[in-house]
């Protein structure tokens, strides 16, 4: 099982709720199908001219 951490440009966590935004209620589906075995920084988004990387941590 596999953990999700949203991080914002200063470093500071965002809640999940923005990746709906972008996948729907889908989005953990989603980003599990992404290379299974890679641990840390999987995709990286722009939301309103903001930049969030999404980090995934594998055992979670």
């Amino acid at each position: 099982m596999a953990g999700y951490e949203i991080l914002n440009e200063n470093g500071a966590s965002v809640g999940p709720t923005v990746l709906s935004l972008f996948y729907g209620n889908l989005w953990k589906t989603a980003l599990d199908r992404l290379s299974h075995q890679h641990d840390g920084h999987i995709i990286t988004i722009f939301h309103m001219g903001q930049k969030l990387k999404v980090y995934r941590k594998i055992g979670m």
